[in-house]
């Protein structure tokens, strides 16, 4: 297997398993899986009022269903555009990931979700490295 095929399958099952991911979020026992982590930073303690956790549950399922959208973008262009070396489809990953991680850390950081900085740092390093590592094929796909 090239080095290439390789960062490309790389960024097609890190799509799939974003669309996984996002879709456990969306269902109640989804949106609980980060009790002891989130709850005691916004509300001192692991057991929320049952209003705050309607609140939860709601914003974990929009947050899950984008998700799925954005992992599922993720995988389409890892299986046919990144995979055929179209220009635009290296340009939008190497482009939207950095954007986004500006944002998403800026928000983890301001509402102190510190696990969550290191989790966004780990996403982006893995979206990244393909970007990086595949630079050259796209430079010698647009020579052809």
């Amino acid at each position: 297997m090239t080095s290439f095929l390789f960062w490309q399958r790389w960024l097609l099952v890190l799509g799939i398993a974003f669309v996984v991911f996002g879709a456990v979020l969306t269902l109640p026992f989804g949106a609980s899986m980060f009790d002891s982590l989130i709850n005691p930073i916004f509300w001192g303690t692991e057991h929320i009022p049952p209003p705050a956790n309607a609140f939860k549950l709601f914003v974990y399922g929009v947050l899950g269903a984008a998700m799925v959208g954005w992992g599922g973008l993720l995988a389409f262009i890892a299986y046919h555009p990144f995979r055929q070396k179209r220009p635009w489809a290296w340009k939008c990953l190497a482009t939207v990931f950095p954007v986004w991680f500006v944002f998403g850390l800026y928000v983890s950081m301001r509402g102190g979700v510190y696990w969550n900085v290191v989790g966004d740092i780990l996403f982006f390093l893995m979206v990244m490295m393909p970007v990086c590592f595949t630079r050259r094929d796209f430079a010698n796909a647009n020579k052809r």
